[in-house]
């Protein structure tokens, strides 16, 4: 499930889901039931709790059709709907008998959930990559995914493209070091190292303002400065939770969705998922994959510790950590879920 919630919008992704399978997911201090129809093969997201006495339907219920059954008195709904359409023993259905939907879509490998705090129809839909298709003539290859829990404020993570110091900072020692290297590990591999170069900026075209560009230089360097291998990545942010990250190398394109599901407040997971075009070799493609993760990790080290500095203190070098912030606003609402810091939590 695919995820970005505490604001406006939130998604959801699931890998497989078969015909008859009902998956539990848990998500926004929430619980969904996830479904295929036998009968449509449409994906159905729906509250995973039956509106009669609050049994379950993820853990024994059924599927019929496009419907989906309760196992405790087997009340039948209609995923479209969630509409009651069968009460095995009752004479009269209730009208009000219904089980809470969302709106989803299929698409790249994942499933899409709309969610918007004021319950608002969905004004944006994610970006389709046709060639992520199984059908497509020349589908592109499934390298792998990465997943980590985080215990940090949403609005951490996709921050991390805007904020170009802590490039240096943070991710200057080689991969060779690990995602936690300690200082005398990085003054032992001080012979690599990694320069980075960043453009991040929000698009202003009518009907995309829910996106942002960021693009980023990477090159890989060693003994004094002879370059071991680069990767540009133009990265394609999605409203608060999505980003699509193109890489371009000399083995060709490839691209990684990353995703940030919020779980519960102040705890987020946070997901890769890798594919390139057939001309990668696996070997190299699983030394990005791998190079990513040990990356990522090292900025998870900092999320896992930090707390959300809501009015932060920057310089004028900082000025696109501003500038994100301010697009990054549109994503909250006044009934978004807040904790209050004076009772001792935080925002999502």
């Amino acid at each position: 499930m695919v995820c970005s919630c505490g604001n406006e919008r939130l998604y959801f992704h699931m890998t497989q889901i078969e015909p008859g399978l009902i998956k539990h997911v848990s998500a926004l201090g929430s619980d969904f039931a996830v479904f295929r129809g036998e009968e449509s093969k449409k994906v159905f997201v729906t509250d995973a709790y039956c509106p009669h006495l609050g049994a379950n339907i993820t853990v024994g219920g059924s599927i019929e059709g496009d419907c989906v059954t309760c196992p405790f008195h087997e009340w039948s709904f209609d995923g479209n709907t969630g509409k009651c359409v069968d009460i095995p023993y009752a004479e009269k259905i209730p009208d009000s008998a219904k089980l809470s939907t969302k709106t989803c879509m299929e698409a790249n490998g994942l499933i899409y959930v709309w969610f918007h705090s004021d319950g608002i129809e969905p004004t944006w839909f994610p970006p389709i990559m046709d060639q992520l298709a199984p059908s497509a003539p020349k589908c592109w290859v499934y390298q792998g995914r990465n997943e980590y829990e985080i215990s940090s404020h949403i609005q951490d993570i996709p921050e991390n493209g805007a904020d170009v110091a802590h490039l240096n900072a943070v991710h200057k020692t080689t991969i060779l070091a690990g995602g936690e290297p300690s200082q005398w590990i990085q003054s032992l591999t001080q012979w690599a190292w990694h320069e980075w170069g960043v453009r991040w900026a929000p698009e202003t075209e009518e009907g995309r303002q829910h996106r942002a560009k960021v693009e980023l230089k990477h090159e890989m360097k060693v003994l004094g400065g002879i370059p071991l291998f680069s990767l540009n990545v133009v990265g394609e942010q999605i409203g608060p939770a999505l980003v699509h990250l193109h890489f371009e190398s000399f083995m060709g394109k490839g691209v990684m969705i990353q995703y940030v599901l919020p779980l519960e407040p102040m705890l987020q997971k946070i997901v890769h998922v890798f594919y390139t075009q057939r001309t990668w070799l696996a070997p190299y493609a699983k030394m990005v994959l791998l190079g990513e993760s040990i990356l990522l990790e090292r900025d998870i080290a900092v999320w896992n510790s930090k707390t959300y500095a809501d009015r932060p203190f920057l310089v004028k070098e900082d000025h696109l950590i501003r500038q994100h912030r301010r697009w990054y606003s549109q994503f909250y609402s006044e009934s978004s879920p807040r904790f209050a810091e004076t009772n001792g939590v935080l925002d999502w």
